[in-house]
């Protein structure tokens, strides 16, 4: 099946494909092709960043997530300049900073881990303390005491 040149959710759509069977390289070709046709697409952005991170790429993958905000906030500002609602959700905004916190924890860089997690949570609070109290990705820093104190939060919003 040939892809058209200039559908960026084709592309998308076939780089989540090859990255959920391992080809994660050639899901980075066709992200950065989504990309082409449109810079601020925040989604190929986000999930750019999650292939690098899985291929060890951390500098990289800290970039693409560091666009997917940037993406993220240029398109809150021109939203609210014109009077228009914003296309992208705050759930996506949610999503990008938990991935921005699962990846400083892969790098025991708590300060910043936790600062990402508490905006996301800030969102959508039931879904991220969720994820977060499961989520492997936290191992490195759930021994630091300022990674523990988050499980009372974790505990008032989880359990009524």
């Amino acid at each position: 099946m040939e892809i058209k040149q200039t559908d960026r959710h084709e592309w998308f759509n076939r780089g989540k494909i090859l990255a959920s069977v391992g080809k994660l390289e050639s899901a980075i070709a066709c992200y950065d092709k989504a990309i082409a046709i449109k810079p601020n697409y925040y989604e190929a952005w986000c999930e750019k960043g999650e292939v690098l991170e899985q291929l060890g790429k951390i500098e990289e993958a800290d970039a693409c997530f560091n666009k997917a905000l940037g993406v993220f906030s240029n398109s809150l500002e021109e939203s609210l300049e014109d009077d228009v609602l914003l296309a992208i959700p705050a759930t996506d905004e949610a999503s990008s900073l938990y991935n921005k916190a699962c990846f400083h924890a892969l790098q025991n860089n708590v300060a910043q881990a936790i600062d990402n997690l508490l905006e996301a949570i800030q969102i959508q609070p039931t879904k991220y303390c969720y994820m977060a109290s499961q989520d492997s990705d936290f191992t490195p820093i759930r021994s630091h005491k300022e990674f523990k104190s988050l499980n009372s939060l974790f505990n008032r919003i989880l359990v009524p």
